[in-house]
This record gives C-alpha cells, structure tokens and sequence, in this order.
C-alpha cells in the first residue's frame, strides 16, 4: 500500500511537473485526502514533507532530461517547474551534490575514455588500471563527501522567532522591540531555503515562563529557535539574540549588538543574515537584495512606524476601539508618509483604518496605493479580502485572499478568510478542510496564547461548529460550540442563538425548547429567541403556540425598529391555521409587498453573494420567504415561480434546506408537485453527498461522529443523511 500511494502521488506530480504553482495544497486536493494528513502519512513512509517529495521528483526529473535531452539549464528548469534558473541549480547542487552544467559536460568524457584493450598499449593499460584505481578511490571519497553534505543540507532549516524581551518601562521601548521580533521575522521568512513559523504561531510563546525550548520546538515543529531581547537608550539601541538549536537544547550563536537608533534598519538586516549564516541556509541574490531593502534610514519615520504597527496590532485584536485610538494610529502613518511616501505598509494600514471607520471607498484606494509600492504584499490583499468580505462581494473577495496566499502561504488569517469563503457559498467540504487546516496553523490554545491568536481562533471555531451544524453532526458541533463560548469570552447570547439555531434545523426540538426555556429571560437579547421557538412549533403543528412568538417577535422587532418583517409571513401562517383568514391575509399582503418591492430598489439581493448560503439564512432569503407564503395563500403558479428562483439562487446542500422542503408545513400545498419533488431530491442528494465528504474528513482527522438525528415523529434515530 505505501508503495502503491507514493506512485499515485508521483504520478500526479509529473502530470504537474511544468507548474510552478503546483506544492502541497494542490497535491493534497487532486490526492483526495487533507494536506495535514497528507504531510504526516508521507513523513512515515519516507522521512519527507510534502514539499520535499514534490521537489526531489522536479530534481529527478530535471537530471534525466539534462541527460537525455539537447536542452539549456533554463529550459529544463522551467520544464520541471522551477520559476528560477538560479534555484533550480542551487536545489540541483544541493541535492546531487554537481552542477547541473558539470554533470552534463562529464558524461561525453567518461564515454570517450573507453576503448577496446586490445588496441590499447600493455603500459598503456597498467596506467589506465591505475588510473581507474584513483578513480575510483576519487569516486568513493566524492561520494561520502555528498552522502555526508547532502544528510547535512537535508537536515530541515526551521526557525520560529520568538518574541523579544521588553526589558525597559518605557512605553516607547515595547514598540521598538515589538518592531524587531517582526521585522528579523519578515526577514527570515524571505528565504526560500527556510521555514520560518508564522508570527501568530510565536506570539502566544510571549512571557513564557513554563515551557521549555525543547517542547517550544517540538509544538511548533521548527529546528531551531531564536529568542532575544532589546532595548533602546537614547539614540542608541542594544539587542541581545541567542539561536538554540531546540532538538538538542544547545546554544549555537549568541551575540549582543550595539547600534545607532537610526540605522535600525540596517542592524534589523544584520541579524537577520548572522542567524541565515549560521543555519547554513542557501540565499539567493536575489533574496539576499530583498533582505536588505529598507523603507527609510530617518529615524522619525522608523519612530511613526513602529507606534503605527502597535496601534494597527491592537485594533486588528479589538475592532471596538476609541475613536482617540483610531486617531492616533492615522496621524502616526499620515506622518511617517510625510516623510517616506513610498512605505507600502503604512498605505495598507490607513486602508485598515478607514474600514474600521465605515468609509471602504477610501480603505480600497488606501490599499491600492499600497500595492503600487509592493504588489507582493500578502497583508495588503489579506485586507482587500476582509472589506469584500464586509461588501458581499464574494468574487474580489476570493481573487484577492488567493494572492495573499500565494505570496504568503503561512498567513493564517488569509487562510482562515479563504475557508469562510467557501463557507458562505455553501461549499462545506472545502471551507472544512481550508479551517481544520487554519486550525492547525493557529496551534492549541494555552495560557501563552496572545489577544490577537485568541480572535482568530474564536473565529475559525465559530465556522467549523456552524459547518457541522449545517451537516446534521449536531453532537460535533455543540463541542466546538462550547469551545468557541470559551474563547468568545463568554459571549452568552451568540452561544444560545446557534444552539437555538442549530437544535431547530437539525430536528431537535426537545433541545430547542429546553434551550428557550432555561433562557426565557433573556429572550428579548438573544437574536431571533421567537422565531426559533415559533418556527419549532410550526414543526410540530402547534400553531396557538406559534402564534404567541410570533407576535411577541414582531411588536421587539417594532420597537427596536428592525424593518425586514422576518416573521410576518410566520405570524400569517399562524394565524391562517387558527382561522384568523383575515389577519392571515393581512400579514400575507405586507409580506409580499415588501419583498416585491425591495427586490426591485435592491437588485443584488437576488444573488447569492448577498445570502451567504449559510446558518439560519436560507430561511429568510427572500426567494423563500415568497414561496411559502404563495404557496399557503394556494397560489401554486406564483410559489413554484419563486421556488424556480430559489433554486437557481441558493446552493442546495445543507442539512436545513432537506428539512424545511421535506417538513415545513407552509409548503404543503406545493409539496407533491413533480417540480417540487425534484427540487427536494436534488437537495437530498448533494446534502448526502456532501455529509458524507466531511464525515469521511473528520474521521481522518481523529474526530468521532455520532451520526444520528431525531426525526420530528418520533420514530426513533434515522441516519441523519435523511
């Protein structure tokens, strides 16, 4: 079987060989199985990662054609998808040990050395057997030499960075050494020989005062680590670094520096080549140029940038900050422009703060002006993503998290973005994997876990136990809402709106109703109390009831002048089914003047980047909402007309969409119709197949399923593929 999967594996890479963009995640993807799966069954079966195992068949492949084939270096290189002539033969000497240029000029004099003996003189052949002697004793010596080299350069280059010792009071001081930890990161992380851990991963490592490095390095898989510290005294600064190889727990390189405030930037680039050096990673030229930019060598602008990024890294944690803070971070990048208009970052940040402030038309701009002076900025696009995000617009949105993933493939939060993506339209089994993978990234959450890490945990944890509520694995997604409650910090009120949500779709209106129950007193805080409940009594056909919740809904939602009526066609049915004809009609005409209306004045509504395909939404989309009342008002014509749209509108594949068309009672009149049927079997069977993806997932991953859900007859446990 391992033998039988590495020649798949093989097999889809050399389909692949020309594509440079071809790594990890596209291998994963057409092997069907997760990356993080992917990388550990191939580190038992042959000691690599994915990304050496792509590699070493790109090399291979690469010294056959320079064997057999009349092509350049150049031309080989990109042929087996190298996008660099120069790295592919740094990677070819690395790995064989020669040139690809040497390998190929020995082959034709080997060749022309042998000759028949016999035509050959007898001294001719004693020194020719000499000769192949020493040859071969040069041959056996060359080859240990490699053996030894390439086990020394096959040794993983990892690094995490962690975050340096503020050890002054001085508030300006923590900015300066927060500025280095990120600056020497971003450095490092521009060598391609160089695995380099995200500095989210590292940050929650910050006053860490129980683990040792050992088992720092064992959870974030890195060789080596570095720690240091700094700190500023006048116009002078003082940085102390020590790189630990963490395997061994031994001091490889310890160094103090001693350097001018104003040539920051260029001690920044020092260490970070000292600490390459010593790891023995291979640097390009054209990296080793890269290292060594900077944006400005005046020392009021390193000043505004470094207050800029600690304002920038508290509202990215807290969005709801003072407008005096918002302020200050503005003024601080306003002023460091003044002095270097071409500082790529503070354009990005402005653009942040102006979405934080409400005006994305100038966020945009801020943005593009960013990327004028850095179009590789994966900062810059992961924000472009998250106002797209904020405008539904889920095309830009999707085009933008992907280029900052390309460009930064270990930006958590990009990837995060990416998995909500596919999670609002409806495409579970991607958004699943892309978050369990983010999951990963973003590491278990302890008492070193930083105020940033923490929210980017609380919001991946949010979309897998949506994810699995929307799949009918109820029990799974009750775990992972618990744990986002404990990560939420406490956010009571949203923890009782998914449970509430969650219990109704998935049938399980005993846990709906003890839910509202034990939570009767908060009813007016909690999102949509009386619609879940009402609409779980609709279910049940206990329209008295339902009829009370509505009402009680629809006079909150007046009062706090909500102005969608989400639940007067609820009410109306309520009422139509305890003889109230005309208050029925009533709520029925409101409702349909309304969304004929607003479906007119606001057009965009009508697609499905402005629905989210997700949760509780499929219910109130308007399509919907038009349908069922149509079709209790036994109108047929109009409600399969609204059904058509609905259906071409909303991807039909989670747990909710079965039930409501199979059981929801206001499309009775309707349901034995052919085009009906139709539609609900189409929606049965991508929710079957797609439940049966992600439960395929999470068994990979080691997570359990209790794969079950109460019908509401009562007629015991069905398999909650329904």
């Amino acid at each position: 079987m391992p033998k039988e999967f590495i020649q798949k594996l093989t097999t889809i890479v050399e389909a692949n060989l020309a594509n440079e963009k071809f790594g990890p995640e596209e291998l994963a993807n057409e092997a069907d199985i997760s990356h993080s799966n992917l990388n550990r069954k191939l580190k038992s079966i042959s000691k690599q990662t994915v990304s050496q195992f792509i590699r070493e068949i790109r090399l291979k492949k690469g010294k056959e054609l320079l064997q057999k084939e009349e092509l350049t270096v150049a031309e080989i290189s990109f042929r087996v998808g190298f996008g660099s002539p120069t790295y592919f033969s740094t990677c070819f000497h690395e790995y064989f040990g020669i040139a690809p240029g040497e390998l190929r000029n020995r082959a034709p004099d080997i060749e022309n050395d042998e000759q028949p003996a016999e035509t050959k003189p007898k001294s001719s052949k004693r020194m020719k057997i000499m000769l192949w002697v020493v040859f071969g004793l040069i041959i056996t010596i060359t080859t240990v030499f490699l053996l030894i080299q390439k086990s020394t350069f096959s040794k993983e280059k990892s690094i995490a960075v962690l975050p340096f010792i503020n050890y002054s009071q001085d508030a300006e001081n923590l900015f300066f050494v927060n500025g280095l930890t990120e600056s020497v990161t971003d450095k490092l992380a521009q060598i391609k020989d160089l695995k380099v851990t995200s500095r989210n991963s590292s940050e929650k490592y910050r006053d860490n005062k129980t683990k040792s490095t050992p088992r720092i390095g064992r959870e974030l898989g890195v060789r080596y680590i570095l720690e240091g510290s700094g700190q500023k005294i006048g116009d002078s600064v003082i940085v102390s670094v020590q790189l630990i190889n963490a395997r061994k727990d031994r001091h490889i390189y310890s160094h103090q520096y001693h350097e001018k405030y104003f040539n920051i930037f260029d001690l920044y680039t020092v260490i970070a080549l000292d600490i390459a050096s010593k790891i023995k990673a291979l640097i390009t030229p054209e990296e080793k140029k890269s290292i060594e930019k900077k944006p400005s060598e005046k020392i009021e602008l390193t000043r505004m940038l470094i207050h800029g990024k600690e304002l920038i890294g508290d509202i990215n944690v807290n969005y709801k900050m003072t407008q005096e803070q918002i302020g200050n971070a503005e003024t601080f990048y306003r002023k460091a422009l003044e002095i270097d208009s071409t500082y790529s970052d503070a354009w990005r940040n402005l653009g942040v703060i102006y979405n934080i402030k409400g005006k994305t038309d100038s966020a945009l701009i801020f943005l593009e002006k960013s990327l004028q002076f850095d179009s590789k900025n994966s900062e810059t696009y992961l924000q472009k993503g998250i106002i797209y995000c904020g405008l539904h617009n889920a095309g830009e949105m999707y085009k933008s998290l992907k280029i900052a993933i390309k460009y930064n493939p270990d930006n958590a939060w990009a990837q995060h973005f990416m998995g909500a993506y596919y999670y609002y339209t409806g495409e579970f089994l991607i958004a699943f994997a892309q978050l369990i993978k983010t999951k990963e990234m973003l590491g278990e959450l302890d008492s070193n876990t930083s105020s940033l890490n923490l929210r980017q945990m609380e919001g991946n944890t949010l979309h897998i136990c949506r994810i699995l509520f929307a799949l009918g694995f109820y029990e799974e997604g009750k775990q992972y809402a618990d744990l986002w409650y404990q990560l939420s910090n406490d956010d009571y009120r949203g923890y009782i709106y998914n449970l509430l949500w969650a219990g109704l779709f998935n049938l399980k209106f005993e846990d709906t109703y003890r839910i509202g129950e034990q939570n009767r007193d908060k009813a007016d805080e909690i999102p949509r109390y009386h619609i879940y409940i009402g609409m779980a009594k609709l279910f049940e056909n206990k329209y008295s009831e339902a009829a009370g919740f509505f009402k009680k809904g629809i006079e909150l939602a007046e009062v706090k002048k909500i102005k969608q009526p989400d639940m007067r066609f609820l009410h109306g049915f309520a009422q139509l089914k305890t003889d109230n004809i005309a208050e029925a009609e009533k709520y029925f005409e409101t409702t349909v003047n309304f969304y004929d209306t607003i479906l007119i004045t606001h057009p965009e509504l009508k697609t499905p980047d402005h629905t989210y395909a997700i949760t509780d939404r499929y219910w109130y989309f308007p399509y919907f909402i038009l349908t069922c009342t149509w079709a209790a008002r036994g109108n047929k014509e109009n409600a399969l007309e609204n059904m058509r749209l609905l259906k071409q509108n909303y991807r039909a594949n989670d747990l909710q969409v079965v039930n409501l068309l199979k059981y929801f009672p206001m499309l009775d009149n309707i349901r034995n119709e052919p085009e009906f049927q139709d539609y609900l079997k189409e929606a049965e069977t991508h929710y079957n197949t797609e439940h049966k993806k992600v439960e395929n997932l999470l068994r990979e991953e080691g997570i359990q399923t209790n794969n079950v859900v109460q019908n509401k007859f009562n007629f015991g446990t069905v398999p909650s593929c329904i």
